[in-house]
């Protein structure tokens, strides 16, 4: 529940008390109490009825209206009230105010009044008593119940009619504050100095000189306040107003319009209450809400059953509450998280278990320490085995449920690896023993890796110490068949290929003939062309010969010829210039000779003939040369053509022998490829030999193993089945033992192994069979 849920902004009766002293705790108080989670102090306000005990609250809380404030003689408090929400100090400080019921009212009996003065002192941690006037006789007499305190409060359990001699009750006992109402006097000592409140309080509690009775009533008031409280201290206030009829609305009236002097002190009051406001403690623990709740509870039950509040005996069974409160926060604790982090997750590793174990106890420790204020003591420690002795039982069945969920999801996980080897099996693909053996490695190294639990391998061995003999002699029976599936097929496989090279040998023997035949015939030919082609060659290399000879013949003549035409030109050439040079002459000095000139000219003619003759024979001589080198080129286009055959007809030589060579080749490679594979087939069928004899090796040793693990089980089923009998006659033994002391518990523990070695012979003998 939040706590916006639980506080109530206004007051709640905290304890109703009526007429006949019964006190009754309210419970939506207390739930208001348990729910402050931290340190708890108390301010208790107490006083003689309508003296402004609830005004002084209210400017605690900083209100106008709070606590109820009457202007007439009835008490408007009845019982113990409290303010429905805590104020706030620290992070893990709260402070609760309480309103007292006024003391001395007509309407309650002196009883009634030390029942509630007793509580409120008992709750508080700081105790204002508010009174009127100045602190005289009068107002000592009206504290006159601190007397009877220690009739009405024990520090530890005693005999009925037994009164506490109350000089502890300071331990235990609230900062006292004495708030004295409409002072008027002036503090001064007996010299006439000015002294403080606190003075003020002490110089009233000193002892009154005298020995009758009044004076010994008068000083044990005195002493018992003096000793009851040990830090005290004392306020005065002024009248708020002036004004008698103000005064009974003073709770009306607005704070600014009171005397100043009064809230000047009214607001020092209230620095002096938060600054010596001290947690509720007992024997040096702080209280918190729930523990301050239970308290009040305690005190209201022992005040109603026995009369007479026992402190230690409140205290105890509050502690007592608390622990149990601690240890089943702490229990939940481990609870919560073991189901988190272990019980959805199972099944776990032991380690990864014993992990989670130890870090949630030590959290489940954790919240136990942080619930309790002390856990030192003996109670404590009392209270702490509980918790590990709950813890470890709690542990232990998560334990077993580990192990009943590692043991079925060890046996699904393993039985659908197999699987993976019966499809294997169904589908016949295991040719050998390492494929098989391959599979079975693969299947255990997959089974550790995702199997959990502490039945890990209990299962696996159990199920592979089984399932291998039966995989063996599956496996061999279904090799057998293989094997000799295989080598009918191998045999029919060495028949064909037999046959093929059988066929193969005669198609070559066919082959090898038939190119004999060809490559005489090609010889043949090849020869008769080249006979053809040297005597075709020998008649060109003649005729070029004859051709050549000719051509020398001729051009030696024509070069003669050329020679001679040349010289007879230059002749010619030079006589037709003297001519010429002639007739230039004889044209220059006349006609005078005209039949020399006629000679001349003949000559001249003669020459031109000449020349004509030659230039025409050297034209035929051109003609025949030109005619000669056409010639020449034929033959050379012969010698090509010739030379171009010769070339050919090597080619064609190379080719008819590259083409034997070939042939030769591939015959060859024929003939070595069908005795590889003759070789090939032989190794083949020996090796199956081989490997089916290993296999049959291997078999007989898988059995050999199988036989041992058998035996060494049957041995510790024997060793099991002793130490059961040794057991039956050790719990027969401790059975005659009985009316010895302490024999009841070592009973119970006889019936438990005598349990455990049924179990265990029960689980023996299932097995065995």
């Amino acid at each position: 529940m939040s706590r916006a849920n639980t506080f109530i902004n206004g007051p709640i009766q905290f304890v109703a008390v009526n007429d006949q002293g019964f006190c009754h705790a309210n419970p939506q108080a207390l739930e208001i109490l348990a729910s402050i989670e931290g340190r708890i102090a108390c301010v208790g306000v107490a006083g003689l009825y309508r003296t402004g005990k609830s005004f002084l609250l209210n400017r605690l809380l900083g209100l106008q209206d709070g606590f109820d404030v009457g202007p007439t003689v009835q008490p408007c408090t009845k019982g113990i009230w409290m303010w429905g929400t805590p104020v706030q100090l620290a992070p893990d400080l709260f402070v609760i105010f309480i309103d007292t019921e006024g003391l001395g009212s007509f309407q309650r009996n002196q009883t009634v009044d030390m029942k509630i003065f007793s509580l409120a002192i008992l709750m508080s941690s700081y105790f204002v008593y508010n009174s009127m006037g100045a602190i005289d006789e009068q107002a000592l007499e009206n504290l006159s119940l601190v007397v009877n305190l220690s009739k009405h409060i024990h520090i530890q359990s005693r005999p009925v009619g037994s009164d506490d001699d109350g000089t502890e009750f300071h331990q235990y006992f609230p900062t006292f504050l004495w708030v004295v109402r409409d002072f008027s006097l002036q503090l001064s000592g007996r010299d006439g100095l000015e002294i403080s409140a606190r003075e003020y309080l002490e110089n009233a509690l000193r002892p009154v000189e005298g020995f009758n009775d009044s004076v010994h009533q008068k000083n044990q008031i005195r002493m018992m306040i003096s000793q009851f409280f040990k830090e005290r201290d004392c306020m005065t206030l002024v009248r708020p107003v002036a004004d008698e009829r103000e005064l009974r609305a003073v709770n009306q009236m607005p704070y600014e319009s009171l005397r100043p002097a009064f809230r000047q002190q009214v607001e020092m009051f209230v620095e002096k209450v938060y600054a010596n406001v001290k947690p509720k403690a007992i024997h040096g623990t702080p209280l918190t809400g729930s523990m301050f709740s239970a308290l009040a509870r305690e005190y209201c039950e022992s005040i109603n059953s026995e009369g007479v509040p026992t402190i230690s005996t409140a205290w105890d069974r509050v502690v007592d509450q608390e622990y149990r409160k601690a240890l089943r926060s702490g229990l939940q604790v481990y609870r919560d998280r073991m189901f988190q982090f272990a019980m959805q997750r199972l099944p776990l590793n032991e380690e990864e278990l014993t992990s989670i174990h130890k870090s949630t106890k030590a959290e489940a420790r954790k919240e136990f320490d942080s619930k309790v204020l002390q856990s030192g003591d003996e109670k404590g420690q009392q209270f702490k085995t509980e918790l590990l002795t709950k813890i470890s039982q709690i542990h232990t069945h998560v334990v077993g449920e580990n192990y009943t969920a590692s043991r079925a999801f060890c046996d699904q996980l393993i039985r659908e690896l197999h699987a993976k080897i019966e499809d294997q099996f169904a589908q016949e693909k295991y040719r050998t023993y390492e494929e098989f053996l391959a599979d079975w490695e693969t299947m255990r190294r997959t089974y550790l890796e995702g199997s959990r639990g502490p039945a890990q391998y209990e299962v696996g061995m159990d199920f592979m110490a089984r399932k291998m003999g039966e995989d063996v002699d599956r496996l061999t029976k279904q090799m057998k068949i293989n094997h000799a599936r295989e080598k009918a097929e191998l045999e029919k496989g060495i028949a064909e290929a037999n046959g093929r090279a059988q066929g193969a040998r005669e198609m070559l023997l066919q082959e090898r003939a038939t190119f004999s035949q060809q490559l005489a015939e090609e010889r043949r030919r090849f020869n008769d062309g080249k006979l053809e082609l040297e005597r075709a060659c020998d008649e060109a290399r003649r005729a070029y010969e004859d051709v050549n000879s000719r051509f020398g013949a001729v051009s030696a003549e024509m070069e003669d010829k050329l020679r001679t035409m040349d010289e007879d030109l230059r002749e010619t050439r030079q006589r037709l210039r003297d001519a010429e040079t002639e007739k230039r002459v004889l044209s220059q000095v006349g006609g005078g000779g005209g039949k020399g000139s006629a000679v001349k000219s003949g000559q001249i003619e003669s020459l031109k003939d000449a020349v004509y003759a030659a230039i025409a024979e050297l034209k035929q001589t051109d003609a025949d040369k030109k005619h000669i080198a056409l010639k020449n080129e034929h033959e050379k286009q012969l010698m090509g053509l010739e030379r171009k055959f010769q070339k050919q007809l090597q080619e064609a030589r190379r080719a008819n022998e590259l083409t034997l060579e070939n042939l030769k080749k591939t015959f060859t490679e024929e003939i070595d490829l069908l005795k590889h594979e003759r070789t090939t087939l032989e190794l083949k069928i020996k090796e199956l030999e081989k490997e089916a004899a290993q296999k049959s090796a291997e078999r007989d040793f898988l059995r050999e193993r199988i036989v041992a693990a058998e035996n060494e089980k049957k041995i510790k089923v024997e060793h099991a089945e002793l130490l059961c009998k040794v057991s039956d006659l050790i719990l027969k033994f401790l059975r005659k033992l009985d009316g010895w002391p302490g024999f009841e518990n070592l009973n119970r523990e006889i019936d438990t192994l005598s349990s455990s070695s049924s179990a265990l012979t029960n689980g023996t003998g299932g097995r065995r069979k």
